[in-house]
């Protein structure tokens, strides 16, 4: 018994562990330790307490898998442990975040372990020990960044907890956490698009967090234009998701409270604007045409969306084109200097029947899909020249203009005067 024996050994500390031969009468007491992977005898020293007990010291110099091989009056003792020993544990590259230092009782407290890069995986030991000196459950949850942790004081007073990591603890001391009675409303939080706009006859959502915030009592009402329907859905571990439907635009007031009391930012002003009107999208340029589109030229068109009413959403314009197979090409959207009008690129690889989609907030435009017949070969009036040197020059200087055939298909360029 000992902590050599235990999870957590590391090379180059000292440890030890105890043998017992008071039920095995008087003899001599030799140990042998093995690093499994060299083979190497680590050295030991051993401490005789006069009583048939000893101590042993050993310092292991490596990582790895060490055998422990025991002797007593010349007999092998059955029992020869295995230990492993792991690299030393960097805890400065840990941090624990979201760990209050007071709380409600009977609120539901949660806070991260963060592991930085490189610091490798092993396990994570969570020990809360309750004002009465009784152990606290702990849910852990392994995360992308590290562990999220979970639990709930039942008691009043103070609580301690300790964090470990690979069996190196974290902090020289454990956390302090001071369970308290009653509640707190400054802990509930509430976020979400709902909270400050909305589009008129569209639920508007946002979520409520009560967590830390101990029992009590969670309110919410909305005031505005017309009277709107809430919807609330309780997720089961102290969040909320809140929805309520505004069927007329302008100013909503959405207040939420706790045991009566408003939480932080309450009551939070939303905008509702009118839902957009797609009839009043047009779409123009040559690459939405039914003919006229070169195979292997690149080709645009026009998304003006500036009369459709309410706040445009650049993210919900989305544009899908299809060659004559059925494949995606790519395709991309450029919003302009008003910021109502996009600008959509593509690039036609093959000749035939293309089609392409236009969506906003998952509802097609109206017109779409467009259906354009893209055709091989080139168009010499789509060529463009411009520059100084098509209008005027000095002798003997050198004189310049710019050809772009962009859109024109392919070509050669032949250039006489």
């Amino acid at each position: 018994m000992g902590p050599w024996l235990e999870p957590g050994v590391k090379p180059n500390v000292p440890t030890h562990f105890n043998v017992d031969a008071r039920a095995a009468g008087d003899g001599d007491l030799k140990v042998n330790i093995i690093h499994d992977e060299t083979k190497m005898d680590v050295p030991v020293r051993i401490l005789d307490n006069e009583d048939n007990t000893y101590a042993v010291e050993v310092t292991p110099p490596l990582t790895g898998s060490y055998t422990t091989n025991l002797t007593y009056g010349g007999l092998k003792v059955p029992l020869s442990p295995k230990v492993f020993v792991s690299k030393a544990v960097d805890v400065s590259k840990i941090k624990v975040d979201g760990l209050e230092p007071t709380a409600p009782v009977n609120s539901l407290q949660q806070f991260r372990v963060i592991l930085s890069e490189g610091i490798g995986r092993a396990d994570l030991a969570v020990t809360i020990t309750s004002p009465s000196g009784s152990r606290v459950k702990a849910h852990v949850i392994p995360t992308a960044e590290g562990f999220l942790v979970n639990f709930t004081p039942t008691q009043l007073g103070e609580y301690l907890l300790s964090v470990s990591f690979g069996g190196t603890p974290i902090t020289a001391h454990p956390f302090h956490l001071q369970c308290l009675s009653g509640s707190d409303s400054k802990k509930v939080t509430a976020s979400g698009p709902g909270l400050e706009r909305g589009i008129v006859g569209q639920p508007a959502e946002f979520m409520i967090d009560t967590r830390g915030a101990g029992q009590g009592g969670l309110g919410v009402t909305v005031e505005g234009p017309c009277e709107a329907a809430i919807n609330c859905r309780d997720n089961g571990d102290g969040t909320c998701n809140v929805a309520y439907l505004p069927t007329e635009i302008g100013d909503y007031s959405v207040n939420i409270t706790f045991n009566d009391q408003h939480i932080r930012g309450s009551p939070f002003q939303a905008i509702i604007v009118p839902q957009p009107n797609l009839n009043k999208i047009k779409v123009s340029g040559i690459g939405i045409q039914p003919h006229g589109v070169i195979m292997n030229a690149g080709t645009d068109f026009t998304v003006d969306m500036s009369k459709v009413g309410g706040d445009v959403d650049a993210k919900k314009l989305v544009c899908s084109v299809f060659d004559p197979r059925g494949n995606v090409l790519p395709s991309k959207i450029v919003q302009g200097t008003n910021s109502d009008t996009f600008q959509i690129m593509y690039t036609p690889f093959e000749a035939g029947r293309h089609t392409i989609e236009l969506l906003y907030d998952n509802v097609p435009i109206p017109g779409s899909p467009f259906v354009v017949h893209v055709k091989s070969g080139c168009d010499p009036s789509r060529c463009r020249a411009f520059g100084p040197g098509l209008e005027r020059g000095l002798t003997n200087k050198p004189c310049h203009f710019t050809v772009e055939t962009r859109g024109a298909g392919t070509g050669g360029s032949v250039i006489g005067h």
